[in-house]
């Protein structure tokens, strides 16, 4: 075995043992959830920061200018009906942020911001109180 092969196997040896440990991998789920995760639960608040740094400058309220879908607060949120407790996958908000066509003409959100919004709608969606 050459150099360049010994090498290359000890960059994937490293790549894979970086990966092992810094990712979260999947679960077994049976929830409709996608099952990845790539850390931690997320909690109202933590949601939204993401939506008035992201989202509240379109969406402050319900209009037809934004599809009737305002993110200012908890309750606007689940009015809007983007959101379907515990199940990320079928849940609007979560599809649009995971495949970057929200927010509009600005940068996608964060994998971190992302996947705090997908726990949170897997977690049932509580609100601030955890309820």
């Amino acid at each position: 075995m050459g150099v360049h092969s010994k090498i290359k196997y000890i960059v994937i040896a490293i790549l894979v043992a970086f990966l092992y440990q810094n990712c979260g991998g999947f679960e077994a789920v049976g929830d409709g959830s996608s099952g990845f995760s790539i850390g931690g639960e997320a909690d109202f608040a933590t949601v939204k920061a993401i939506m008035d740094r992201n989202c509240v400058t379109c969406h402050s309220q319900a209009n037809p200018q934004n599809r009737n879908i305002g993110l200012a607060n908890y309750q606007a949120i689940i009015d809007s009906g983007s959101v379907v407790a515990g199940n990320s996958i079928a849940s609007r908000l979560y599809q649009v942020v995971e495949d970057g066509s929200m927010p509009t003409g600005r940068p996608p959100l964060s994998l971190a911001d992302t996947e705090a919004i997908r726990s949170w709608i897997d977690q049932g969606a509580p609100d601030a109180d955890g309820n």
